[in-house]
């Protein structure tokens, strides 16, 4: 148990540089087309991975444990909603009805944990509902999603497109993680080099907001049917990377893997607001390598912040209200 415990966060430190960089890459205007190609490449399997693990660990959901992931999550998302709206405020462009419906950048994730982990409090309950059918229901709905176009109302069109990793995750067993774990290296590797090798060569921009999955079909396509196909097409691919990379991770990273949450949150301001506006200001596009210095000196500034006491209360604010109850 141990083991697999120091592998999981070893793997979610690794997948929140992932995040961090390919935020990174984003904000810094992605000219060349190397930075486009490593941006696409990262978001092909990143997040869908990062649900899957989060899907993996709510397993036997109780009641307790839904009211303290909202204790938790809720507080920390409209702490950083406030934080990430500070620009809108400053320029006039804030908008009360959006602060409410709309998650600022990174934030979509708060509210989705939440619906998941609501939705699979009720789903052992409910008899018919079992592995096979759940998963094709999940993947149904995330194709189904693709033809409405709502990006940003309360998360939901992400929430329902990124539902099949969830699922796949909540009934993914150990022994499951076990056998990819067994895999020949090699394969994994070849997959990866062979995966980067076609997201190079065919990859567009068009592809990539599909990845989003918050725009509809006819939006990012301008064809219903290219975008099941393109939906389908990021799905099997996202499910076969995730597999190479749980095959080719360490767990030696683990120490640093225990509050990804934490830098998940953190490296939103710092990203959006400090370096995206320092950028816009000054009309500089970085390339790939300074992108990566860049990264480095955020994700050093996170570790570094999540262990001072002021950053510890943005991250979880219900630790306020559980200080105040211990003095009383």
């Amino acid at each position: 148990m141990k083991k697999r415990d120091s592998f999981f966060d070893s793997l979610k430190f690794i997948l929140i540089c992932l995040v961090v960089f390919g935020h990174i890459l984003e904000y810094s205007g992605i000219k060349d087309i190397l930075s486009f190609k490593v941006y696409s490449f990262i978001y092909t399997f990143h997040m869908p991975l990062f649900i899957f693990i989060s899907g993996y660990f709510s397993k036997n959901i109780t009641w307790d444990k839904l009211k303290k992931s909202f204790k938790t999550l809720l507080p920390a998302y409209f702490v950083f909603q406030i934080i990430l709206s500070i620009p809108n405020m400053l320029d006039g462009s804030f908008n009360l009805f959006n602060f409410f419906t709309s998650p600022q950048s990174v934030l979509w994730y708060i509210l989705a944990l939440l619906y998941w982990r609501v939705a699979f409090y009720f789903v052992p309950k409910i008899r018919f509902l079992n592995f096979p059918i759940v998963i094709v229901i999940s993947i149904l709905m995330s194709f189904l999603i693709g033809l409405v176009n709502y990006p940003v109302f309360l998360a939901i069109a992400k929430t329902i497109a990124f539902l099949p990793y969830f699922a796949l995750g909540y009934y993914c067993t150990e022994n499951s993680i076990e056998k990819i774990r067994g895999w020949n290296k090699a394969i994994s590797i070849a997959i990866l080099i062979v995966a980067f090798f076609l997201v190079y060569t065919f990859t567009t921009s068009d592809f990539v907001l599909n990845l989003y999955g918050e725009f509809s079909y006819k939006y990012v396509f301008g064809s219903v049917a290219k975008g099941l196909l393109w939906r389908t097409v990021s799905m099997v691919a996202a499910i076969i990377i995730s597999c190479a990379i749980i095959n080719l991770a360490t767990d030696k990273l683990h120490k640093w893997g225990r509050r990804t949450l934490d830098i998940y949150l953190l490296h939103a301001p710092l990203v959006y607001i400090v370096y995206g506006r320092f950028l816009r200001k000054f009309e500089i596009y970085p390339d790939l390598w300074i992108a990566l210095v860049v990264f480095v000196i955020i994700m050093l500034l996170c570790i570094s912040m999540i262990r001072i006491k002021v950053f510890q209360y943005l991250v979880n604010p219900s630790l306020l209200f559980e200080q105040k109850n211990k003095k009383e």
